[in-house]
């Protein structure tokens, strides 16, 4: 009889991966109390939200504002959450093969958004791992105490690699052959962001921190009239040391790291990013990626597709798009930084 594997899981609660909370502000260092500043948080797509408004005008009040981040997130919930039962995704997720659905604007943005880095990444980003990330116990049928079986990984990661569904030119979403269940939360959660920030925008709000679970957007000004200054993370979950400070304005942030959600059986530790090309956890030594874009939306799927491919092929990648990341390795002497060409010019 094989012996009973050793387990032990470990996800920590508390802040947002990939920020650290210095001064006053989740992940918003040294800002200090001003008149005219709406500060809000709360929880939010599984996780906490943290919202930093100026408006020296005193235009908006808390309560309406509240109100309408209630109402942005409701909206997120239902077009892109993988636990609501009732969501656009949900429904898309029972279709059967063919059949066509049109999407809400921030559903079809979503999966017009992860096709177009599925195809940039080779693949390493895919939303269509749904049933592989239920597997492996990262999912929403919750965890499990076990490794599964090569046959069981197989045989998903067969179904996986059939296209789930395509878009065509109007928007219409058509169901493929692939009966994979579409998971979201890896693209969705900075979808959720931008959402709020849209909102935020056409109120005549011109300086904010909107920030969901560690993936944020900056407009603008802080109150005291710099530019936000937000602290990147070691990706040590037993530590909340800075790694790295920038200061950003106009830009996006998403963090994807291995560090906080995994599982550990007979010394093996499994975590919840798992690589599209073998339906496992990734192995690598980088345990976080950081990446700046234009949208959350799209912060967010990129450092997971850049964690997936690790240091060398991210790396790589990322210069080639131009795109703004900090990987951060796990190093015999500690954790190693390494910026992409546009990283070191957004640092300055």
């Amino acid at each position: 009889m094989p012996a009973t594997p050793r387990f032990s899981r470990r996800f920590m609660l508390g802040l947002p991966l990939g920020l650290v909370a210095v001064g006053t502000g989740i992940g918003v260092m040294g800002v200090r109390s001003h008149e005219n500043v709406l500060r809000l948080s709360g929880q939010a797509m599984g996780t906490t939200y943290s919202i930093i408004a100026v408006d020296p005008q005193g235009l908006v009040a808390e309560v309406p504002l509240q109100a309408l981040v209630d109402r942005a997130l409701a909206a997120a919930d239902a077009t892109l959450s993988n636990w609501n039962m009732g969501s656009e995704l949900a429904q898309v997720n029972a279709l059967a093969a063919g059949e066509t659905f049109v999407p809400s604007t921030d559903l079809r943005d979503v999966l017009k958004s992860s096709l177009e880095i599925h195809s940039a990444t080779d693949g390493r980003f895919d939303v269509a791992m749904g049933d592989l990330i239920n597997l492996w116990g990262f999912g929403t049928t919750g965890g499990r105490r076990d490794r599964p079986s090569a046959y069981e990984v197989d045989a998903l990661l067969a179904q996986a690699r059939t296209p789930a569904f395509e878009l065509d030119a109007s928007g219409t979403l058509i169901r493929g052959a692939s009966e994979s269940t579409l998971f979201v939360p890896s693209i969705g959660k900075g979808a959720g962001v931008d959402i709020i920030a849209k909102s935020l925008r056409d109120l005549g709000l011109e300086n904010f921190m909107v920030e969901i679970g560690g993936d944020l957007i900056t407009a603008g000004l802080n109150p005291d009239g710099e530019k936000w200054q937000i602290g990147i993370e070691r990706p040590d979950a037993s530590t909340r040391q800075v790694e790295q400070i920038l200061g950003i304005s106009g830009f996006a942030m998403a963090t994807a790291g291995d560090y906080r959600n995994y599982f550990e059986v007979d010394g093996q530790r499994y975590s919840h990013i798992i690589d599209p090309s073998n339906g496992t956890p990734i192995t690598h030594t980088t345990a976080s990626v950081t990446v700046f874009t234009d949208s959350a939306m799209e912060a967010d799927a990129w450092s997971t597709g850049l964690l997936v491919m690790g240091l060398q092929e991210g790396l790589a990648l990322a210069n080639a798009q131009s795109i703004p990341a900090l990987f951060i390795e796990r190093g015999a002497a500690g954790y190693e930084l390494h910026g992409s060409a546009a990283f070191q010019t957004l640092k300055g």
